[in-house]
């Protein structure tokens, strides 16, 4: 078995994402439509766009959006059942999908992951990968995929809101007036990020920041093709959920 790892050195707090890429995860990739057959999609949200304020939990607050965003399996709630990890981070019950479950979810991951430290107390970032592992550990996930090309993750999202986790450039941090990102690699890595994406318009993909409702485009912005697509070519990686029938 070999696991890619890179740990990033972030600049910022909030820029909790690290690179855990799975040999085994080939074994899961997510297949690919024929490009013609692509329909623009945008998936509701039900709820608010959080703010993990100066912790480390974008891991845990991305996959928290995308509990809270419809699939075409079902109708996402602001309130959803958990059954109890084996970590014993969540207890069965009810749980609203809040800022406070998303630390919760974040803490899940960093007990999935292989990365050092557990929070709390250590915020010291975690994967996509753990995210998955915590979706299917609590019972929302019955599996997930892996889509390792822009094709594959644009027929993931025929299905669903969908997790990326990719290297954030210094160039990042306010988007350009119309939510766009301005990604310039020459600027310089300041750490990763994981974040939701919940739409995409041909052109363009809509990502669910979580740093408030003010930050970009009411909490999101957008990233194009050509953006994405050298994302995924920088260590980025897309994290398709396989809901569990509830």
């Amino acid at each position: 078995m070999t696991v890619h790892r890179h740990r990033y050195t972030p600049t910022d707090p909030r820029l909790g994402r690290h690179i855990a890429h799975d040999e085994r995860s080939r074994a899961f990739a997510h297949p690919e439509m024929d490009a013609s057959q692509l329909q623009a999609v945008e998936w509701t949200r039900r709820i608010p766009i959080l703010n993990q304020g100066q912790v480390g939990s974008c891991t845990g607050n991305a996959l928290t959006g995308v509990i809270g965003t419809d699939s075409a399996e079902r109708m996402a709630s602001p309130v959803v059942q958990l059954r109890a990890d084996k970590k014993k981070v969540f207890k069965a019950g009810s749980y609203r999908l809040d800022e406070s479950t998303a630390l919760k979810f974040y803490s899940l991951n960093t007990r999935e992951d292989d990365c050092d430290g557990t929070y709390p107390p250590d915020d010291t970032g975690s994967s996509s990968l753990a995210a998955g592992k915590s979706g299917k550990a609590v019972g929302l996930f019955s599996g997930y995929l892996h889509a390792f090309s822009l094709l594959a993750m644009q027929t993931a999202l025929q299905q669903g809101a969908v997790l990326i986790g990719i290297p954030w450039y210094q160039s990042m941090f306010t988007p350009k007036t119309d939510g766009t990102l301005d990604v310039d690699p020459s600027s310089g890595v300041a750490g990763g990020h994981e974040l939701a994406v919940s739409g995409w318009d041909k052109d363009r993909f809509k990502v669910d920041n979580s740093w408030g409702g003010p930050w970009g485009d009411h909490g999101s912005c957008y990233v194009t093709n050509q953006q994405m697509q050298q994302f995924l070519a920088d260590g980025g990686d897309c994290l398709a959920p396989k809901w569990a029938e509830r």
